[in-house]
């Protein structure tokens, strides 16, 4: 799994590079999924964070939220933008 996250953030590096205007949004497909992904930018997270902001999207009840990603929560899915 922390290798298809590598292929994926290296993946988003060029997109954004290509698009520095655009916003990504990824989840995974299983809860299991997500909390790999969590994991994955909390140990990460500082260097992740010297390009992208970094936010973290939870569903409660059928409503979404949108919040800077918090290393100490879990996440429905994630959303990054480039720094400028």
């Amino acid at each position: 799994m922390v290798k298809v996250f590598s292929t994926v953030i290296m993946c988003v590096k060029n997109f954004a590079s290509d698009f520095p205007d655009n916003e990504i949004f990824f989840r995974g497909n299983t809860e299991q999924k997500n909390k790999v992904y969590s994991e994955i930018l909390r140990r990460h997270y500082e260097e992740f964070s010297i390009d992208f902001n970094i936010f973290g999207i939870s569903v409660t009840g059928g409503n979404s939220s949108v919040e800077k990603f918090d290393v100490e929560k879990s996440y429905s899915g994630f959303y990054l933008s480039v720094k400028k």
